[in-house]
């Protein structure tokens, strides 16, 4: 029967974080089936489309952000990892940080953003989500 073999050298250490809104966050990012719910697409139209309005863009962000949070933490994982070049991925979180910080204050620029972040990632894994 073959065994693993733990490489503990291999392991980046990490920290982890228990406040409620970060573990809620995370389990809310890997629940497939709420991707796959989603219409991302419809969303990405509604903000990047030919007729997207700023309205339109204030009533996706939300959705938006979710996604992206599953993205990010999907695209880390070693069947991905490889397909996402470090600088996209890294763009991507740096996206994610101003858009959380902006809150819904700063109008549909940053949602625009997080719109092409999410593009960018989806251009990259296809649907292997």
């Amino acid at each position: 029967m073959p065994t693993m073999t733990e490489h503990p050298r291999s392991l980046a250490p990490r920290t982890f974080s228990t406040e409620h809104t970060t573990l809620e966050r995370v389990l809310s990012s890997l629940r497939l089936e709420r991707f796959a719910a989603c219409g991302v697409y419809e969303d990405l139209e509604a903000v990047l489309g030919p007729y997207a309005q700023p309205e339109d863009a204030e009533l996706v962000a939300v959705s938006l952000a979710q996604v992206l949070d599953h993205l990010l933490i999907r695209v880390r994982t070693p069947a991905l990892a490889g397909r996402c070049p470090a600088a996209v991925v890294d763009r991507a979180c740096a996206t994610r940080v101003r858009c959380a910080a902006a809150g819904g204050e700063a109008g549909p620029g940053p949602v625009r953003l997080m719109a092409l972040a999410v593009l960018d990632l989806l251009n990259l894994v296809g649907d292997d989500l």
